[in-house]
């Protein structure tokens, strides 16, 4: 059992790793397209959260969780996981805000680092699974 807590911890310990490499990648992108006067914010954003996503997928797929061959079902359930971690953020932002009362700022740390956990949970025992 220790040697699986070990393991989960290097392979959580590169999820984050990754998740700030791609968070200063995503602001270094962003800051650029932003520079080009012809784009807008708001299509800056798709372009950045599109590589984000692709990024964040290829990086823990190959580094993280050192999964080497392509599979589409596990493409499928990096997707499915998107959409879980998409509906569970607006799940405790209503709730950290409509219920709870709290400022956006303090919902979106709550939610961000459930997310966090949550990806990093699933895409453990369920989207890198071997």
């Amino acid at each position: 059992m220790q040697k699986n807590n070990k393991l989960n911890f290097i392979f959580f310990t590169k999820y984050f790793i990754i998740g700030c490499i791609n968070t200063a990648l995503s602001f270094i992108l962003l800051w650029n397209l932003l520079g080009n006067k012809d784009i807008s914010y708001s299509i800056a954003m798709v372009y950045v959260y599109l590589f984000g996503l692709i990024f964040q997928y290829l990086a823990n797929k190959f580094f993280t969780f050192n999964s080497m061959k392509f599979n589409f079902y596990e493409l499928l359930r990096y997707i499915c996981l998107i959409l879980i971690n998409y509906f569970l953020s607006v799940f405790i932002l209503t709730i950290s805000l409509d219920f709870f009362k709290v400022s956006i700022f303090v919902a979106s740390s709550i939610s961000a680092a459930t997310v966090v956990v949550s990806s990093f949970f699933f895409s453990l025992i369920w989207v890198y699974k071997k």
